[in-house]
């Protein structure tokens, strides 16, 4: 079976402003989580990379962010869903950690993730 036939996959592209250039969400058709695939803009986004621990999803060997950098990412987002997001990485075990990783980054992101980390921390 083709691999386009037996997954979903919807598009996001973003704006000129976004730090993102966009995601592609892979859905399978036949049972299985997504897979999100970022398509970065800007030099932050190769330390994630540089970061990211290599996992077998489905077989294929791909580079996973770690929890620090999905905050970071999703702080970049901007969504409306995010700051709860965020509020879940945060809960799981080490959060002080994860905590001084993301702080180390964070001026590398633009304003608007800077005002979500400062409301999700208090």
């Amino acid at each position: 079976m083709n691999l386009l036939e037996s997954v979903d996959v919807v598009l996001h592209r973003g704006d000129a402003d976004d730090p993102l250039a966009g995601a592609v969400r892979l859905r399978p058709r036949e049972g299985g989580g997504p897979v999100d695939v970022v398509i970065g803009r800007g030099g932050w986004l190769s330390g994630v990379l540089q970061r990211a621990a290599e996992c077998d999803v489905d077989g294929v060997r791909l580079p996973v962010a770690g929890r620090a950098d999905l905050i970071l990412l999703t702080l970049c987002a901007g969504g409306p869903q995010d700051a709860w997001d965020i509020e879940q990485l945060l809960a799981g075990a080490g959060p002080d950690a994860v905590v001084l990783d993301v702080e180390r980054e964070l001026p590398r992101l633009p304003e608007h993730a800077h005002r979500l980390w400062r409301r999700i921390r208090g």
